[in-house]
């Protein structure tokens, strides 16, 4: 049975990845609103300067994919350590209960 600490470090645990997850989604939300101004920019570009924003446009293009990979990965590891923190809880609270039931009453055989 769970303590009222592990369960207030699990709820933190998750309160943790769920503000991440937000905070991720946040940054998608503005890198979608500057990739639609970029495109939106092109239209009104003509001759050399239409080439240029393109090239600036794909630019940024491939640079908000990379952050979007790295949000991914942000996302995965929080989620990884989230995963791991609540397993490692659990195997220390059956280590810990399996020492106890194996020693009985008497945790060290020392004499007072």
């Amino acid at each position: 049975m769970a303590d009222a600490s592990q369960i207030s470090y699990d709820v933190s645990a998750n309160n943790a990845q769920t503000e991440m997850g937000n905070a991720v989604d946040a940054l998608r939300a503005k890198i979608a609103k500057i990739t639609q101004a970029v495109d939106d920019a092109k239209r009104g570009w003509q001759g050399d300067a239409f080439a240029a924003c393109a090239k600036a446009a794909t630019n940024w293009d491939d640079e908000a994919k990379k952050l979007n990979t790295i949000l991914d990965e942000i996302t995965q590891e929080v989620g990884h350590g989230n995963k791991s923190y609540t397993g490692l809880e659990g195997d220390n609270t059956q280590t810990f209960t399996k020492l106890e039931t194996d020693s009985g009453s008497a945790y060290t055989s020392l004499s007072s």
